[in-house]
């Protein structure tokens, strides 16, 4: 439910980013708005879903009703975290592909 609103906001970086690689001066500043919401949205959409699938193949083996709440909770508690782990991962990643790129 949460990437109803992350998709939309991942696509007006993008579309950020690429108007801003057209101004020679914004081009750093363009490459790092698409690139970390590109790898902050990819970590973020990888890291949930992982949650979702090894927590209810864990939870089969687990008595009680709770473990499906405390999954979905774990899932809302994965996008927040794969959003701030991408961000961080691609900040590094642009930082050094700018560098590489002389912009």
């Amino acid at each position: 439910m949460p990437f109803f609103l992350i998709v939309p906001v991942w696509l007006f970086f993008v579309l950020l980013g690429l108007v801003l690689l057209i101004f020679p001066g914004y081009r750093r500043l363009g490459l790092y708005a698409i690139l970390i919401s590109t790898v902050s949205t990819l970590t973020s959409v990888l890291i949930s879903t992982a949650v979702l699938y090894f927590g209810f193949r864990i939870g089969t083996h687990v008595p009680g009703r709770w473990f499906g709440v405390a999954v979905i909770g774990g899932y809302l508690l994965a996008i927040g975290f794969g959003i701030v782990l991408g961000a961080i991962i691609g900040f590094f990643f642009t930082r050094r592909l700018a560098n590489r790129l002389s912009w």
